[in-house]
């Protein structure tokens, strides 16, 4: 369920360096830590997985809001699907860190080679 502010950001991986854990500790170990468990899965035929760094902008498909669905609209676009499913959508990021300073985040996280580091604004 998506709650009035919230949405649900949708999108995929290409497998490169995810490792998951599915322990029976696990949900309690992240209980702990105050974070949300869930005893049912939401899609129980997908293996959901969360991401340390969060989603990448360019594995996004869209998101669902309460109203409706934005498609990313690259996806429109695409005509070979192929180089797209590995290696991820195009993305403008020229202007990213100057918008990222006027928000509240003080750090993001970069990617080379499938190496992830946290940058500071």
């Amino acid at each position: 369920m998506i709650k009035k502010n919230g949405a649900i950001i949708v999108g995929w991986s290409n497998n490169k360096g995810i490792k998951c854990s599915d322990s029976i500790d696990l949900k309690d170990t992240v209980s702990k830590y105050g974070f949300p468990t869930f005893d049912t899965p939401f899609y129980p035929q997908q293996k959901e997985i969360t991401y340390k760094c969060g989603l990448l902008p360019h594995f996004i498909v869209g998101f669902h809001y309460i109203g409706g669905f934005e498609i990313n609209p690259y996806i429109l676009k695409i005509k070979d699907f192929a180089k797209v499913r590995k290696e991820g959508l195009p993305v403008d990021q020229d202007e990213f860190i100057k918008k990222l300073s006027k928000t509240n985040y003080k750090s993001y996280y970069d990617v080379c080679d499938c190496f992830y580091w946290q940058q500071s604004i």
